[in-house]
């Protein structure tokens, strides 16, 4: 019984052709700190860990990644003649690629979406930024234009109390 987990999840992440931190998304964790800790001090993963793994990647066996017991296969290579176990080898070597394949491009489009998001929030954040001071602008011109208003008001007062009495003078 092998008890090396680090290196079984190190032929996980090189069979797929992962970064800890892609494999870590891929089985649903949100900080790769855990698969670091298993690879770096060999721990045995959780049961909850091992149900991720495996649900992320079925070709693996529980024995496989915990004891590095391989599963028996239900056919022996005797009853196979050789084109036929080329074929299967050929056929498993290509669904791996197609499954490598989809991961990649579903990874890069999920990473194009998040900077997509990132920069359109940057934008609308300038943009706030530019009208918030375009309000605070704003409002300091409506208080500028109030106080013209204001000296407006005193001096049309003024202006007409000066025409009165004018006028006063001219009719007398």
């Amino acid at each position: 019984m092998n008890t090396n987990y680090s290196i079984r999840i190190k032929k996980i992440l090189q069979d797929k052709n992962l970064s800890v931190l892609d494999f870590c998304k891929f089985i649903g964790l949100n900080s790769p700190g855990t698969i670091h800790k298993l690879i770096q001090d060999n721990r045995k993963p959780s049961t909850k860990t091992v149900d991720r793994i495996l649900g992320a990647f079925p070709e693996y066996t529980k024995d496989w990644l915990l004891y590095g017991v391989e599963a028996k296969e239900e056919v022996h290579s005797d009853d196979l003649t050789v084109t036929a176990q080329q074929v299967i080898s050929y056929f498993e070597k290509k669904q791996k690629e197609i499954e490598n394949k989809f991961y990649e491009q579903g990874v890069s489009a999920l990473h194009t979406l998040t900077n997509k998001v990132d920069d359109e929030a940057r934008i609308v954040k300038d943009m706030g930024d530019h009208v918030n001071y375009n309000l605070n602008n704003v409002q300091d011109r409506l208080t500028l234009m109030e106080g013209y208003v204001i000296l407006l008001e005193k001096d049309a007062q003024k202006f007409v109390k000066e025409m009165e009495g004018l006028k006063f003078k001219l009719n007398n």
